[in-house]
C-alpha cells in the first residue's frame, strides 16, 4: 500500500483539532523518519498506535514510538 493510501486511514483516526499531529506524521513519512509498516495493520492496531500517539507530547520520541507501533521488532 502506498503510504499515501496509508496516510489517509491515518487522517481518519486523528481530529481535526489536532491537525498538527497528522502534519507531523505526513513529515514524518516524507523525510524518512517514519516507515511505511511491513506488514498489514488492521484498523484496530493502527487506531491504537494513534491513540498513543496523539496521547504523548510531540516529540521525537512520540514520532519514534509510533514508528516502533507501525513496525514492532521481533
Amino acid at each position: 500500500m502506498p503510504f499515501r493510501t496509508f496516510l489517509a486511514r491515518i487522517r481518519k483516526l486523528i481530529p481535526t483539532s489536532q491537525e498538527d499531529r497528522y502534519t507531523k506524521i505526513e513529515e514524518g513519512f516524507v523525510n524518512d523518519s517514519l516507515s511505511h509498516p511491513i506488514g498489514p495493520m488492521s484498523d484496530g492496531e493502527l487506531a491504537k498506535a494513534i491513540a498513543e500517539f496523539v496521547k504523548k507530547p510531540k516529540s521525537q520520541a512520540s514520532l519514534d514510538a509510533l514508528n516502533d507501533a507501525f513496525n514492532p521488532k521481533s
